[in-house]
């Protein structure tokens, strides 16, 4: 029960954070998390519940890596913005064969992975754009409620 509360609030906040993108859309050239378009380049700063950024083109893909701070079943979950579809998956950092994958498609809202992790190893979590569909100027939503404490 905590666990679908604590969900509906995130979604919740998320919901209303991409209503406000919309007025107040981050200029491409200013998102401080670009490039991250190469796994072995992209620094471990994933370590919040929840945060956003942008796929800005079809050819766009964006890599996250992380250090497991738990041992279990995590679920990451991908909210990408209106009329797009996203792939979203985990891997071992630095890649090969996703742990887990699914296509996000903004239609269906929230899209979950349930992966399980190991303390102290490092992942990887890929974002990239499907059927050509893309939003430079409203982010996508990546949460992990549960995989890093508040």
């Amino acid at each position: 029960m905590l666990k679908k509360f604590l969900k509906t609030s995130l979604l919740t906040i998320a919901l209303t954070l991409t209503v406000s993108s919309a007025v107040s859309a981050m200029p491409i050239d200013q998102d401080i998390t670009e490039p991250n378009n190469n796994t072995p380049l992209t620094t471990y700063q994933y370590s919040q519940n929840v945060f956003t950024s942008w796929i800005q083109s079809s050819t766009d893909a964006d890599f996250w890596n992380f250090i497991s701070p738990k041992t279990g079943l995590q679920e990451i979950w991908l909210l990408p913005p209106a009329g797009t579809t996203y792939l979203f998956a985990v891997y071992d950092y630095p890649g090969g064969t996703p742990l887990a994958f699914t296509y996000a498609n903004s239609a269906n809202g929230i899209s979950s992975l349930y992966v399980n992790l190991q303390t102290g190893k490092k992942y990887t979590v890929l974002v990239m754009s499907l059927n050509g569909t893309y939003d430079e100027n409203n982010p996508y939503y990546i949460g992990h409620p549960l995989l890093f404490p508040f």
